[in-house]
């Protein structure tokens, strides 16, 4: 059974969070009051875990998005509930849909390319809900534990999806189980990742992207924080108040409940659909990546 825990993070103390984080943590006590929502601090979480010691290892280089990504999987495995990254906003309660997700594997999150795996088998971490030591988590935590032991860095930033892949490709148990979670593509387009389907996708107005954020919301909608501060330095501006983002957060505010069809990863309609949105995605990041490589290339011939 899962925990009713909802765990947010922010290291510098809450009182310091931005106005999104704090928007942020209030969609997710408006969308669950009867879930325990506890608030993370570097100061605190002393209180909370005692088996990632090494955070604090002046010899290691670890910045405060690692730490997250250490402290998610210990406070998980220790506790079980559900993560949520600070900019991850709540857009539906958990109650109808989390408990059945969570079932199958022990541990749902939306499916993405963590990694660069592909949309069919690859984890989108921002949100994570797991039982109690659960096997998929356990493992993981330990993964992340064995990979700190030895090393003052991470590789790369996306070294926590690095570790998933690994296990995924070399544990038959812990593979065997990811195929067990329902399915639900982060990269469609009214799912969790929409607002980065675009450079301004949290500052632009898309009547259509406002139309399904209404409609048929995600059940979480992912931010970044210091690219909407850039945005909006002053949220009380036009620009801020016709955004998506701006909506988005209104839009979090009402208990609203569309439950999303997920999907068994042995559906050959779900392959099929998978393997062309796999094929579609790739595109997109070579043709984005071309277009702002000729952009870049184009500012310097002109300078």
């Amino acid at each position: 059974m899962l925990t009713k825990t909802i765990w947010l993070l922010w290291l510098q103390g809450w009182n310091n969070a931005p106005w999104l984080v704090k928007q942020v943590a209030r969609s997710w006590e408006i969308n669950n009051p009867d879930w325990n929502v506890e608030y993370i601090t570097l100061e605190n979480l002393h209180k909370y875990v005692h088996d990632i010691g090494y955070i604090f290892d002046k010899t290691k280089n670890i910045g405060p998005q690692h730490k997250a990504d250490i402290i998610r999987l210990s406070l998980l495995k220790n506790y079980g509930g559900v993560w949520a990254d600070a900019t991850m906003l709540c857009m539906q309660p958990l109650n109808p849909w989390i408990e059945s997700a969570v079932k199958p594997a022990g541990l749902w999150m939306y499916h993405g390319h963590g990694a660069g795996m592909n949309g069919m088998n690859g984890p989108s971490i921002w949100l994570i809900a797991s039982e109690k030591h659960s096997l998929m988590i356990s493992r993981w935590k330990n993964a992340c534990d064995v990979y700190w032991r030895d090393r003052d860095k991470a590789d790369n930033y996306f070294w926590l999806d690095g570790l998933f892949k690994k296990l995924f490709e070399s544990d038959p148990e812990f593979r065997g189980k990811w195929a067990l979670a329902p399915h639900l593509y982060s990269e469609l387009k009214g799912q969790a990742h929409s607002l980065a389907y675009r450079s301004d996708g949290m500052s632009s107005d898309d009547k259509n992207l406002k139309r399904i954020l209404r409609e048929t919301p995600p059940y979480a909608l992912k931010f970044w924080w210091k690219e909407w501060q850039d945005a909006f330095p002053d949220i009380s501006a036009p620009k801020c108040k016709n955004s998506n983002g701006y909506y988005a957060i209104q839009m979090s505010k009402r208990r609203f409940i569309f439950l999303h069809q997920m999907s068994a990863k042995d559906s050959i309609s779900l392959r099929m659909k998978m393997f062309v949105r796999n094929i579609q995605y790739i595109f997109k990041l070579k043709i984005g990546g071309r277009i702002k490589n000729r952009v870049i290339n184009a500012l310097i011939n002109n300078s």
